[in-house]
């Protein structure tokens, strides 16, 4: 019982181990998620700041060209104000009333439309304007008075010396919002990955320390089991005596819990990604051994099984001891899940550059609600009474990422309490 927790508690660190893998993954993809999410949220701001600023470049020269209608009729009615706009020579006093005259009329065209801002103005020349410098021409809004005075080229240049403060002002809102999204992302991101980093960390240890420790089963087994061979030769001619039947026990028990070390470290090492090198395996070979290892137990229990060699080609590449595994769990399911005595049959037949190897009951079956759950980490169909039924809900799971693994593909159709097929279809190596 004890060396069933065991076991049962790796594999569930094993399997935890991958969904960290999976977590990381999610997290390194919410993190280019974020980085995108600011290139477009930086940029969203900019356009909307270019925006409002060409809004505001609107408004002021529909207010300038209001300014400049309020102008056409003060000039008709006031030579002074003509003459200041030209630059010809006012009475004293008069060049600064009418300039205040333009200031008044500037500003109530500007507060029409809602800009209540800080400006400058002046009255320039268009080629003096063109000789200054594109920099300083750019912050300015001009107005030709074209049409309205004597001279040709009189322009009416404003600037706003706070115009970008005040386009900011108008995006604030949205861009203090956006930053304070971002930076809670960030902080949140920073925050997962330092704790993903402790668990990752903690998770080797415990491997670690796993590993060392199943190893370390080894030769206390090895020990046992030679313990045991060696009472048995010398008590095995001793008549009455139990000793022998003690002895089976032990071996068998030393048996078992050997078999779950090893299926520790089997599934310890394909978790690491720690593949071995492939080869070319004969199947055909593969199969008559798997027969062979079963027979007895088949035997044993009045059943069957059928070895239906239909391929020509039995050769593919891959791992012998994974692919020997796989198609030994299957077929140990269809002993297991046997009604009466098991009758089972391994059929091989080939399919454009594809060897298919099935492998049939005629057992108590699987219902189609659970087929596509069958491949799941700890899913065991249910099985009504039958209790006797051990397991930990992986073999399945390892048997579809070890025939991924190789490039194939597996499948499954059942016909409850008539039997199941598994499908299995690897690439043929090339010679």
């Amino acid at each position: 019982m004890l060396k069933l927790y065991n076991t049962t508690t790796f594999l569930l660190f094993l399997l935890s181990m991958k969904q960290i893998k999976h977590q990381k993954y999610l997290v390194i993809g919410t993190f280019l998620g974020l980085i995108l999410l600011v290139f477009i949220q930086v940029n969203w701001i900019v356009k909307a700041a270019k925006l409002e600023e060409q809004n505001f470049a609107n408004k002021v020269y529909m207010a300038l060209a209001k300014s400049k209608g309020c102008l056409s009729k003060r000039v008709k009615q006031c030579t002074a104000m003509q003459d200041m706009l030209c630059g010809k020579h006012c009475v004293h006093g008069t060049h600064k009333a009418k300039l205040n005259e333009l200031d008044s009329i500037i500003s109530s065209n500007l507060d029409a439309l809602n800009i209540d801002l800080d400006y400058t103005f002046e009255v320039v020349n268009q080629k003096e304007f063109e000789s200054r410098s594109p920099k300083l021409q750019s912050k300015c809004y001009i107005q030709s008075l074209n049409g309205i005075l004597e001279n040709e080229g009189v322009q009416i240049s404003v600037r706003f010396p706070n115009r970008n403060q005040f386009i900011l002002a108008q995006i604030r809102g949205m861009f203090i919002t956006s930053i304070f999204i971002i930076l809670f992302i960030t902080i949140v991101i920073i925050v997962m990955l330092r704790i993903l980093k402790e668990e990752v960390a903690l998770s080797e240890r415990t491997r670690d320390f796993i590993n060392n420790m199943v190893h370390e089963f080894q030769t206390p087994l090895a020990n046992i089991g030679l313990a045991a061979s060696l009472i048995n030769k010398k008590e095995s001619n001793k008549t009455g005596s139990k000793i022998p039947d003690y002895l089976n026990i032990i071996t068998s028990e030393k048996e078992k819990l050997q078999l779950h070390v090893e299926e520790i470290l089997k599934i310890s090492s394909f978790e690491k990604h720690e593949r071995p090198e492939l080869t070319i395996i004969d199947i055909k070979e593969l199969l008559n051994d798997l027969k062979e290892q079963c027979s007895y137990r088949i035997k044993s229990q009045n059943g069957s099984c059928n070895l239906i060699l239909e391929a020509t080609e039995y050769k593919v590449k891959g791992v012998k001891l994974e692919l020997f595994n796989c198609l030994s769990n299957l077929v140990d399911n269809a002993i297991k899940y046997a009604k009466d005595s098991p009758e089972i049959k391994l059929r091989t037949l080939n399919q454009v550059g594809h060897l298919v190897i099935e492998i049939e009951d005629k057992g108590i079956g699987i219902e189609e609600k659970y087929l596509k759950l069958i491949w799941e980490k700890y899913y065991r169909v249910p099985t009504g009474n039958l209790h006797k039924i051990k397991g930990f809900g992986l073999g399945l799971t390892y048997v579809k990422k070890i025939i991924e693994a190789h490039g194939g593909t597996i499948d499954v159709s059942s016909i409850p309490q008539k039997g199941t097929i598994f499908s299995i279809s690897l690439p043929i190596a090339d010679e």
